[in-house]
């Protein structure tokens, strides 16, 4: 994976934000190491997009529920999200 971006945001957004993403990154890594033979590529790709290019610290902060609890359901709405940006982006 790449260097994850910068954050945007308050100073104390930008705080709270990076602690969310990095416990989301090792929780993704610990789920494709439990799941590798059963998580799709699509979505190991699209929470991978999201990871390195969601630069909005509000983004983070508003999705920290998925933080420790429901890290599934977040790979789900960042692959919902991810296709629809893909369709958004092929009709332009």
């Amino acid at each position: 994976m790449k260097v994850l971006p910068e954050l945007t945001g308050s100073e104390k957004q930008i705080a709270w934000a990076k602690t969310i993403r990095i416990n989301i990154l090792v929780q993704y890594e610990d789920f494709l190491d439990m799941k590798k033979e059963s998580t799709s590529y699509d979505k190991m790709l699209a929470v991978q997009a999201i990871l390195e290019s969601t630069t909005d610290s509000k983004w983070w902060i508003e999705h920290r529920e998925y933080e420790t609890y429901y890290i599934d359901k977040l790979f789900k709405e960042i692959l919902f999200q991810y296709k629809l940006f893909n369709l958004k982006k092929e009709e332009k």
